[in-house]
């Protein structure tokens, strides 16, 4: 099948015809590949035991396509975020009209919630105007049959400004330091000389003096 070839380039440098055979094919006549030709064929087919017996080269396909991100998800909460997203299979073909996508908060999914048709190579951007942790999913499968489920890291998605609350050690008159802490009521970013908790919602500063002063979370 003229669809099903492909020019192969050895470990050595020494190139030839990658012929990817499907599993119906259950005979081969003599000569029917040419020259440096190299077999790829399914796990236990009719082909790959034919193959090992003939001492032909082949590549076995036993599993489903990769998927490649250029970007597999952000750790610091962003308002936006976007991924390339590329599918492979290097022992065969990967069915582009398989390929589907889906953001989800989920942190399990099934094969028939991913519903997106998804464009190999494209741009993905992240669920706009949202907070929370999205996974984006990618569904394919290749010309074996070989499924792929994949889910990325996690994107951290916030849209929404934190409140926080503000108190201090003491109000009264002192001669003693004063000890400010900000309780926010999500993650916030670290500020320049105040220690942010282990939770990442609490900052604190100790003063020693009167001051004015003004802080942005975010």
């Amino acid at each position: 099948n003229k669809d099903l070839t492909k020019l192969i380039e050895y470990p050595e440098g020494r190139k030839g015809t990658k012929v990817i055979i499907p599993t119906s094919v259950k005979n081969v006549e003599e000569e029917a590949l040419s020259e440096g030709s190299g077999i790829v064929c399914k796990k236990n087919s009719f082909i790959a035991n034919y193959a090992k017996e003939n001492e032909i080269i082949h590549i076995i396909d036993d599993g489903g396509p990769k998927v490649y991100l250029s970007n597999n998800g952000e750790e610091i909460p962003r308002k936006s975020s976007s991924t390339d997203v590329e599918v492979k299979d290097i022992e065969s073909e990967v069915i582009e009209s398989s390929l589907k996508y889906i953001w989800s908060t989920k942190t399990e999914i099934t094969k028939n919630e991913i519903n997106k048709t998804l464009t190999n190579g494209a741009k993905l951007n992240a669920p706009s105007n949202v907070d929370g942790n999205y996974y984006l999913y990618v569904y394919a499968q290749d010309v074996y049959g070989y499924e792929t489920i994949f889910k990325s890291n996690v994107f951290k998605l916030d849209n929404t400004a934190p409140t926080a609350t503000v108190k201090y050690s003491t109000k009264n008159l002192t001669n003693q330091d004063v000890v400010v802490t900000i309780t926010a009521n999500e993650e916030i970013q670290e500020i320049d000389g105040w220690i942010l908790s282990e939770n990442k919602k609490i900052l604190s500063k100790e003063y020693k003096e009167n001051k004015e002063e003004s802080i942005i979370t975010t």
